[in-house]
């Protein structure tokens, strides 16, 4: 049983490591706000398949905030924390609970994404005091989430059929 939590432990280090640089190092700059377009989503799903649920959750969070804190965005770090391992408890919920079709991985990153897109809305409205003018920033993370939501699916995809999965587990 130790040496499952350090797996565990190990894989969401990793996942965390992942999450971080495709947050960080893909990216496209957004207008409003300084924020940007990134594809550290599908790692955060790619997390929910391989991993416990508190392990994704954490995985999640911590890459994310991780690529806020080195990119310059700070003050999005605290955020990117709690919304990333929100998404990936969504999505593990979801995910855990289907028949692992194409379908369900598109409802679990979809699930997820929604999370995100609210997440950072009410953020940057509420705590950064944006008010309205936080909602320029819909449409920069509507098309992250299209972007995360595909590659996704693919991601997932490509785990269950390399069988990388059933190994670790």
């Amino acid at each position: 049983m130790k040496v499952k939590k350090i797996n565990n432990l190990v894989m969401a280090a990793l996942f965390s490591a992942l999450i971080c640089i495709a947050t960080f190092f893909i990216t496209v700059g957004a207008p409003v706000a300084g924020g940007y377009i990134n594809i550290g989503d599908c790692f955060v799903f790619a997390a929910i398949i391989v991993l416990p649920k508190g392990y994704s959750m954490l995985a999640a969070g911590i890459g994310s905030a991780l690529a806020d804190l080195i990119g310059g965005h700070a003050i999005y770090a605290p955020a990117s924390f709690v919304i990333k391992a929100l998404m990936a408890l969504a999505a593990w919920l979801i995910y855990s609970k289907s028949k692992k079709k194409i379908f369900s991985k598109a409802v679990a990153s979809f699930a997820a994404e929604i999370i995100m897109c609210a997440g950072y809305f009410a953020y940057e409205a509420l705590i950064l005091g944006y008010g309205l003018g936080a909602a320029g920033n819909l449409i920069p993370n509507a098309i992250q989430a299209v972007f995360g939501i595909i590659l996704s699916v693919i991601l997932a995809s490509a785990f269950e059929k390399s069988k990388i999965i059933s190994k670790y587990r």
